[in-house]
């Protein structure tokens, strides 16, 4: 059944905004039902408002079969990595500030010890930029991951990639401590003005 993981959408949405990780417009989130069936934030909707009859259903094939609003317009990306990965069942984008920060001037998170999940120890690289809603957006970001919980997106953002919703959010939320962790520990300085321009996305 899709509808629960429409709910899945929402709920996670709404965490994503609560906890400051992406502006309510902005962003994606994504489950696949294993059956060639994906719920998918839809374009430009705030999250905030966003119910379960909003969110897009869409197939393998980026047909839209259910919802009355278009899909994010980074879908093309998500069907690329569930087709790349297919271990994969939810994605979240983010442009999260800190790990974004880190994205725009495409620099990796350095690897960092978590005691309470291990397999979360490790660094977070970028994916090389391409041109936003795209199938090879998904590609290289496939190609970057190899089995991680994530990657920056060159100029962009944040992917977290998960085998379910929770995890992919638990992910998201990681890579932003782990760069704001790095941030302040090393007195990084803001280069976001000194020619490094980020795309947002829905």
């Amino acid at each position: 059944m899709i509808k629960p993981l429409r709910k899945e959408v929402v709920k996670t949405a709404a965490l994503l905004v609560d906890n400051g990780l992406m502006p309510p417009k902005t962003g994606n989130i994504s489950i696949h039902n294993g059956e060639g069936l994906i719920a998918i934030t839809p374009s430009g909707y705030d999250y905030t408002k966003m119910k379960a009859h909003d969110v897009s259903v869409i197939d393998l094939d980026g047909q839209v079969l259910r919802g009355w609003l278009p899909p994010s317009s980074e879908w093309r990306m998500h069907l690329e990595l569930y087709r790349r990965l297919p271990g994969v069942r939810a994605i979240v984008h983010t442009h999260s500030p800190y790990a974004t920060h880190f994205a725009c001037l495409g620099k990796k998170i350095p690897l960092q010890y978590i005691e309470e999940d291990p397999t979360l120890s490790v660094s977070i690289p970028v994916s090389p930029y391409v041109l936003r809603a795209t199938n090879e957006l998904g590609a290289k970001a496939a190609e970057t991951l190899q089995e991680r919980p994530g990657c920056l997106l060159e100029k962009h953002g944040v992917l977290a990639v998960g085998d379910n919703i929770r995890n992919a959010y638990e992910n998201a939320h990681y890579i932003e401590k782990a760069a704001q962790a790095f941030y302040t520990a090393t007195g990084e300085t803001n280069e976001l003005l000194r020619g490094n321009e980020c795309k947002t996305s829905d």
